[in-house]
């Protein structure tokens, strides 16, 4: 776009360096301009100008300044198209990456569903089989205080010091308990 630019002010400085020539040449034709530029105020040399040449004259210049107009004009059009299609396609693009952002977000919140899921049912499984083993081990406990309590049993130890038997005897029969202790002295004669 610099290029077009460039080139349109290229030629417009060449079309005013014309038309600065033309008026010189125009001018000094007619003997109007001395000193710088040499004119020869000869009118056997110098043509006069006709009303048709005036007035083709006058026609190539407007056809001129008419060109000027319609690429400066064609210039600043493309100049708009240019800025809308660049701001279009940074709407393509800001749309392009709001859908992936989207997408993104949408396949994030379905992988944390999904392991949500997986991690509840994991603890569903295991809480199940605690559950299980708990219930077992309640049974067992329960089966086993029975069993203790219906079939008798004792339980005892022994000491012997060198002047003392030291005795402890449980009886556990049914839900009663029975503790005793003795110590017997040792009667050693030598």
């Amino acid at each position: 776009m610099w290029r077009v630019r460039r080139r349109y002010w290229n030629m417009l400085k060449a079309a005013r360096i014309i038309q600065a020539y033309w008026r010189c040449y125009s001018c000094a034709s007619r003997g109007l301009i001395k000193g710088h530029y040499r004119v020869v105020a000869n009118q056997n040399r110098a043509k006069k100008a006709t009303d048709e040449e005036k007035a083709e004259a006058a026609k190539k210049i407007q056809a001129w300044w008419r060109g000027i107009q319609v690429r400066q004009n064609l210039l600043q059009i493309a100049l708009k198209a240019w800025i809308i299609q660049n701001w279009w396609q940074l709407m393509l693009v800001r749309r392009l990456e709001k859908r992936q952002q989207c997408a993104l977000e949408t396949y994030t919140e379905q992988e944390w569903a999904a392991v949500r899921l997986q991690s509840w049912v994991r603890m569903w499984c295991i809480h199940r089989c605690y559950w299980h083993v708990l219930n077992a081990a309640r049974m067992i406990q329960s089966y086993w205080r029975w069993y203790i309590c219906h079939r008798g049993f004792v339980r005892g130890f022994f000491r012997v010091t060198s002047s003392m038997l030291q005795t402890e005897l449980e009886i556990v029969h049914g839900p009663e308990a029975c503790k005793e202790t003795q110590c017997t002295p040792l009667s050693i004669k030598e």
